[in-house]
């Protein structure tokens, strides 16, 4: 039997010390990146606990939508909610906005 342990781990050690070993550090930096982004990724949509938002534009990471924005407002928004819906979100800076473009539904949303 103590000679099966030596057989089955001496391959390993063969393996460790030959040529292969200049990639085991790389592979395992991928591998892991990888794994981390799948479980950040499951573990931050599964949650059931927040509101679905309304549709919106996508927006860059750190100014939200402020670059495409003109300067008339209203007019923008009455072009995205032709594009999205009465209710759209957005995103100024890191802080997301949420426009209802319909009197009859901002009558309804309030206390």
């Amino acid at each position: 039997m103590e000679e099966l342990n030596n057989q089955g781990s001496s391959w390993w050690w063969e393996l460790s010390g030959s040529n292969h070993d200049h990639l085991t550090l790389p592979l395992a930096t991928i591998l892991a990146m990888i794994f981390s982004i799948l479980w950040w990724r499951w573990n931050s949509s599964g949650s059931s606990s927040t509101p679905s938002l309304p549709p919106g534009p996508l927006s860059l990471s750190i100014v939200g939508y402020l670059p495409f924005l003109r300067r008339d407002l209203h007019k923008e928004f009455h072009n995205m909610a032709h594009i999205y819906g009465p209710i759209f979100k957005f995103h100024l800076g890191s802080k997301l906005h949420v426009v209802i473009n319909t009197p009859d539904i901002v009558k309804g949303s309030g206390p």
